[in-house]
């Protein structure tokens, strides 16, 4: 290949050929000294999950934790907060990484690896060696092979020698920063993108949005790819999928995807840098973002991950405190129909009757209303009222569980469906299986989304599920407290169900969700977006939601479209329309 001729960039794909994104989900974790308990899919326990089943019975071929942007300096917080994530706690990294590394060792895994920043500028050379002594120290407290990746952080005041001189990989020094190591089988190759567009390496004052892969390194990884005999995991600080945000990017990334494709053997691509995280599939290989260490701050805040690879090339991560998790291909629907407050043609909506019959029919999504009655209990009903789907008069709000229980919800659909009652939201979750499709809870009390959010970790639903949200402040409120749990943001509210958006409200109103960090958008009636827009949401691995088609001339205009889930209030016979079309 001649690198020289390759283009810097390939920030667009074809949308007809967009790759699979992947399934990233929020793990929590609550620590007591040393009982760390992961919040998932499966339910609370303690000790490792896996997300999807990837190789049934099959122990993992290595284990091994990460941690990323640690940006460990003797220097205050951030004053204001920085881009999507927010402020750096300097200090707190210090704490927070002697966390990761207790839970490295209580879990045995085979090595850990930091991916870049491990510190950043202390006021001045001598300060700065200071705590980059002081955090590698910290990092040796791992009972285990440790191995450090090149940031641009690392070089913001020291010399490439002397940062390597003071951060062995496994006992040995590494002055080129790039290298390889094999663990049971599988072929770990660590790149080193802290080059700039003169190909010369990071060295005090760098350009950070000028990443690159010198040509003899990438001569070098190509000899690699080729020698390993087994899967191979690669390494970089900087980000190489496509990205919406390409100064993150590293500026030759399309040549180093080209031999990692070309290879066969790569089965995943492990990266840090862009603050937030990330998690999606591209041509088939898995790149995975860790969250920063060094963001948040308070109880729980914190960020690392153990990954595991299997014998068939299967890759997860489980994400601890508030790192995403990311499992095999297949655990939920990349896209498909919404079944709209369940089977509601069939059914009376908002029932058990509705929600179980579009499970049985094959629903990717059922979308669910949540509302709190006086008595507290939160209940499932659309309206605010119940004198539309009951056979009772008044506001849920003035209307104890008990008296919202003696109310029959099926007549008005159908006398045989008469003694239908209003289940709570409790009772609702419990219709639906944990792996396999999407519950779409559309949060009506927003103060009760936190509560909600919270019944999801105890019932182990936080993979599957979506908090929607009308209001953009609650939505926020919700993120503060409980940043774990996947949330949607209903679009154009303010401007009402028919008036379309302009092509520039909705680039600010896109712009805006993307900046919370929300997991999915809603687009309602008229609001259409552009294939860039499209693009820009899905490089940042957020999904839509179409809101609503009806028929087979909506369903094909919309699907053409590109978004990833479709609301039906014809469950049945638009999912045969869509299952028809593939």
């Amino acid at each position: 290949m001649n690198y020289a001729d390759a283009p810097q960039f390939n920030r667009l794909y074809d949308l007809r050929m967009r790759p699979t994104r992947g399934y990233g989900i929020i793990a929590a974790m609550d620590t007591t000294r040393r009982t760390f308990i992961v919040a998932t899919a499966a339910g609370v326990f303690a000790g490792r999950h896996l997300f999807g089943q990837a190789d049934p019975g099959a122990e993992p071929l290595v284990r091994f934790g990460m941690v990323t942007d640690l940006h460990y300096a003797d220097i205050d917080h951030d004053p204001k907060p920085l881009g999507v994530v927010g402020r750096r706690f300097y200090r707190e990294s210090l704490r927070k990484l002697g966390e990761a590394v207790e839970v490295f060792n209580s879990r045995k895994v085979d090595f850990a690896i930091e991916l870049g920043d491990f510190k950043d500028f202390t006021r001045d050379r001598e300060g700065t060696l200071k705590c980059l002594d002081a955090i590698e120290s910290c990092f040796a407290r791992f009972k285990g092979p440790r191995y450090h990746v090149a940031g641009n952080h690392d070089f913001d005041c020291l010399s490439p020698e002397e940062f390597f001189s003071r951060v062995p990989n496994d006992g040995k020094t590494c002055p080129r920063g790039y290298y390889s190591f094999v663990r049971n089988g599988v072929t770990f190759i660590v790149l080193n993108a802290c080059h700039d567009s003169q190909m010369r390496p990071y060295c005090r004052c760098n350009p950070w949005d000028d990443a690159n892969v010198p040509p003899e390194e990438l001569d070098w990884f190509k000899g690699e790819l080729a020698a390993a005999r087994g899967p191979v995991i690669v390494f970089c600080h900087q980000r190489l999928e496509d990205s919406a945000e390409p100064r993150h990017l590293v500026r030759n990334a399309n040549v180093v995807r080209a031999l990692i494709e070309a290879s066969g053997k790569v089965k995943a691509v492990i990266t840090g840098h862009q603050h937030r995280g990330a998690y999606r599939v591209l041509n088939g290989i898995p790149y995975y973002s860790l969250r920063a260490l060094v963001c948040d701050s308070g109880e729980g805040a914190n960020s690392f991950a153990e990954a595991a690879i299997y014998p068939s090339g299967a890759f997860t991560v489980t994400g601890w405190r508030r790192a995403q998790s990311c499992g095999a291909k297949g655990e939920f629907p990349e896209c498909g129909v919404i079944a709209h407050r369940g089977d509601c043609a069939e059914y009376p909506e908002n029932t058990l009757l509705a929600f179980r019959a579009a499970v049985e029919k094959g629903a990717e999504m059922v979308e669910l209303d949540e509302w709190r009655c006086k008595t507290g209990e939160l209940v499932v009903v659309h309206d605010g009222a119940v004198d539309r789907t009951t056979n009772g008069k008044g506001r849920i709000s003035e209307l104890t569980l008990a008296q919202i229980k003696a109310l029959d919800a099926g007549s008005r659909k159908s006398p045989r469906f008469a003694g239908e009652r209003v289940p709570t939201l409790e009772e609702a979750l419990a219709v639906f299986p944990k792996t396999g499709i999407y519950l779409n809870i559309h949060c009506k009390t927003g103060s009760a989304a936190p509560e909600v959010a919270e019944m999801l970790r105890r019932t182990g639903r936080l993979a599957g599920s979506i908090l929607m949200m009308d209001r953009r402040d609650a939505l926020v409120s919700l993120k503060e407290k409980c940043p774990w749990v996947k949330t949607g943001l209903v679009m154009n509210t303010d401007a009402g169900w028919s008036k379309p958006w302009t092509e520039e409200e909705a680039w600010r109103k896109l712009r805006d969700a993307a900046s919370i960090g929300v997991d999915f958008v809603q687009i309602l009636p008229n609001s259409h977006c552009t294939p860039e827009q499209m693009r820009f949401l899905h490089d940042l691995n957020i999904r839509t939601t179409y809101f609503v088609a009806n028929d087979e001339r909506t369903m094909r205009e919309i699907s053409a479209e590109g978004h990833d889930f479709i609301f039906t209030d014809r469950f049945s016979a638009m999912r045969g329309f869509f299952r028809a079309r593939g």
